[in-house]
């Protein structure tokens, strides 16, 4: 069994003013809270950016209305298409081959030409799902 591990301590003070000596040479400006030096700093400005400040804030004219906010449109809810299922059908060579070449030449899939023969057939096809191509909507 191993021994715990042990931290070595380190001085705190030590520490404080190292990083204190850092930050001046560096020229980082430090934090200090009020209970560490009886009150809060006090911020001034140089008297030249008060009244630069000031003529600038009084060339610009106040807000008399408030704009209403842009209300974004809902977007449409799109028709999602039926559930699928894989139905395996064994066609002669020759039709499989004719089928590829006619959904090459309309650039179509093959599903949507088994659908559309569906449908002629007088099978109900809903519009939805009557996709020319699986990558774009007709």
């Amino acid at each position: 069994m191993s021994s715990p591990r042990t931290f070595k301590s380190i001085n705190v003070e030590q520490f404080k003013k190292a990083v204190e000596t850092v930050a001046r040479e560096d020229n980082v400006p430090t934090l200090s809270f009020p209970s560490e030096e009886g009150s809060a700093p006090e911020l001034t400005a140089p008297q030249s950016q008060i009244a630069t400040l000031a003529s600038a804030d009084a060339a610009v004219s106040p807000v008399t209305e408030l704009a209403q906010p842009q209300r974004r449109p809902r977007p449409v809810r799109k028709v999602t298409p039926a559930p699928t299922e894989r139905v395996a059908v064994d066609l002669p060579v020759y039709l499989i081959d004719a089928i590829r070449k006619k959904a090459a030449e309309d650039n179509v899939t093959r599903r949507y030409l088994y659908l559309k023969a569906f449908r002629s057939s007088g099978f109900t096809i809903q519009d939805v799902d009557m996709m020319e191509d699986g990558r774009r909507d007709n």
